[in-house]
């Protein structure tokens, strides 16, 4: 995780939570509740998942739980382990973040079809990633050739290639750059052309 990342993303997900919830420290004291429902079924399950974790973790410390237990619990219960949040890869950060927005709101459709389909996010950042390093153009004219997808989008529209197909293409992509990128010979002298005059 970046610090761009933690300190726009994470961080504001995991206070928003918190508040909504009631977690807070005060005098080296957590001040909160366990729920004994919280949300439909699914986010009940993950919210007692998340306090389980937290209290294992506390356990294992010899202490009362507090909020950084809860934090790591919500970790647990969005990637099965606890993980240090700086170690967080960009598809494990999206699922943490998910379950931050649904502790905060229970009825958030988005969150509960990121924790549900972890793979849109990823759709999403090869999405913005490939408009940043190409043009429209060139991004379709590579996606017309790519033959293992062929039937599965409709030209213009390459953003509704397969998952398989955007991360094919990103690495085309990275490539052309390269060649982008290389200097040009700035007259013929340099690149070993005779002249005829």
């Amino acid at each position: 995780m970046t610090d761009a990342q933690r300190t726009r993303y994470y961080f504001p997900a995991w206070h928003r939570a918190c508040e909504s919830l009631g977690w807070r420290m005060e005098r080296g004291r957590f001040i909160g509740l366990r729920k004994p429902v919280h949300g439909v079924a699914d986010v009940d399950a993950l919210y007692q998942r998340v306090w389980m974790a937290a209290e294992a973790l506390a356990l294992q410390a010899h202490r009362a739980i507090t909020a950084e237990d809860l934090r790591h619990g919500c970790h647990v219960a969005a990637l099965g382990r606890d993980k240090s949040a700086n170690d967080l890869t960009n598809a494990e950060l999206d699922s943490v973040v998910s379950l931050f927005k649904l502790l905060h709101e229970p009825d958030d459709l988005d969150a509960i079809i990121a924790i549900q389909h972890p793979e849109n996010a990823e759709r999403k950042r090869l999405v913005i990633g490939l408009r940043k390093r190409a043009p429209e153009a060139k991004l379709v004219s590579i996606a017309r050739n790519l033959k293992a997808w062929a039937g599965e989008w409709e030209e213009p529209f390459w953003e509704d290639l397969p998952l398989a197909g955007l991360r094919v293409l990103s690495r085309i992509i990275s490539r052309e750059q390269k060649k982008w990128n290389q200097p040009v010979a700035a007259s013929r002298e340099s690149a070993g052309i005779e002249l005829p005059y």
